[in-house]
């Protein structure tokens, strides 16, 4: 029988029925609502799906976490089927799969449009409908009280993508800390600046990173982006205008969408294109796949760990490319999030050069103190710090923040090598400060 553990994360008590990820065979996922309370204050409705690969299984796994948030009227039980769950056991990525609340009759992501709200959409004090912002957070908290330490990324498709950009709008390094989005024919929006239930609620992310403004959450990070997009959409334009006519919703053309997330991250090079990929698409009139081409769209001068790119099909519709380059879509996907993963894991440090062989150094005579002993016993050797600065620059010495990455990267084999020679909360002690 599961015995019932309770884990203390980011502040928050999560009860769960297993302490640490369980695997799964491909295509058979785990229902974390029946072993958590990941659903707490959601309706029946409410199902997150768990994909745990064997090599992400155990009590502690830094493989890197993907959430993937289906379009309006989807269900979340086809991802483990699709190329998002072949993809997450291939490239060694934990896959959650949340289920969106219904509004008449229709599943779907709130950002205080939705049908049959009892909010008004600029009540943002307002929680009488689903808040979508605090069901992530709630969803990661559970996934990390049973283990996962890995880098957050996200995919939607339509309202779902609406959904990523927005987290991804209001990210930071405690309760939001995406690394990257994909986003899937679903652009930015232009106006309003927030709408829906608070507090990750701003559409928008802040003109340049780093920003923290009054009233908003978030501490401006960069957040890698990647867009998919048809550009003969009719229902999520990628030309952008208002959103199914509304005076309120207005969407940002998909270029403008991605040179705002350009911005945001402080890419300072030129945009280029890559045309003549061969791409497909399935036509609803006629049933039959379409070959056409795509291209791609990437700037340059951005930081490793956030690019900006994305896909343009030419003549696609709502939906995109059912291929890209004669492969599942999701392929662009789990590259993108890797090439992210790969600028974001720490340079190996140098082993420490053999010091010149000396003498034995006499112990102290009984009468000459001795200091006191880092806390545990042992002392950091000079290459762990430099391993560590490198997994988790500007954080040495910030407490709380500086411990999580340290855990996060303790079994990276870059940080676990140079340090290994000493307990490792003693190195966390001594590198963080936070004791």
């Amino acid at each position: 029988m599961p015995r019932l553990a309770t884990a203390l994360v980011l502040g928050l008590s999560v009860t769960t029925l297993s302490a640490e990820l369980t695997p799964n065979v491909q295509g058979s996922p785990q229902e974390l609502k029946s072993t958590s309370d990941v659903c707490a204050g959601r309706s029946e409705h409410c199902s997150v799906l768990l994909d745990v690969p064997q090599a992400c299984a155990g009590a502690s796994s830094a493989c890197p976490i993907g959430f993937f948030y289906h379009g309006h009227g989807g269900n979340n039980g086809g991802f483990a089927h699709s190329g998002a769950g072949m993809l997450c056991h291939e490239y060694g990525f934990i896959g959650v799969y949340p289920q969106g609340e219904l509004y008449g009759g229709r599943s779907g992501w709130n950002d205080g449009s939705m049908e049959g709200n009892k909010c008004q959409w600029d009540d943002f004090a307002c929680q009488e409908d689903p808040n979508d912002g605090n069901f992530t957070v709630a969803m990661l908290r559970t996934v990390r009280a049973l283990g996962g330490r890995g880098n957050v990324y996200m995919w939607g498709g339509s309202n779902g993508a609406n959904a990523v950009q927005i987290l991804a709008a209001n990210a930071d390094a405690k309760d939001l800390p995406i690394a990257g989005i994909s986003a899937g024919w679903g652009q930015l929006m232009a106006t309003p600046p927030r709408s829906g239930p608070a507090p990750y609620d701003w559409n928008q992310p802040t003109p340049k990173a780093g920003q923290k403004v009054a009233g908003r959450p978030g501490d401006g990070r960069r957040v890698a982006q990647q867009a998919h997009h048809g550009d003969a959409d009719r229902t999520i334009p990628y030309q952008g205008g208002p959103r199914f006519d509304s005076p309120v919703w207005v969407l940002m053309p998909e270029p403008d969408s991605d040179a705002t997330w350009a911005a945001h991250n402080d890419c300072t090079g030129g945009l280029t294109n890559t045309s003549g990929i061969p791409a497909t698409y399935h036509d609803k009139a006629s049933g039959k796949q379409v070959a056409t081409t795509a291209t791609l769209h990437q700037y340059h001068g951005c930081p490793p760990e956030a690019p900006v790119e994305y896909y343009q099909i030419i003549g696609a519709p709502h939906g995109g490319a059912s291929s890209i380059n004669g492969k599942d879509p999701y392929y662009i996907v789990f590259d993108f999030w890797s090439k992210v993963e790969n600028s974001t894991a720490p340079t190996p440090a140098p082993p420490p050069t053999p010091p010149t062989p000396a003498p034995p150094t006499p112990p102290p005579t009984p009468a000459q103190p001795t200091p006191p002993p880092t806390p545990g016993g042992g002392s950091v050797p000079a290459a762990c710090i430099a391993a560590l600065q490198a997994a988790c620059p500007g954080l040495q010495g910030k407490g709380e923040p500086c411990d999580e990455c340290v855990k996060a990267h303790q079994h990276t084999p870059s940080v676990q090598n140079p340090c290994k020679v000493n307990p490792f909360h003693v190195t966390e002690v001594a590198f963080c400060g936070s004791r």
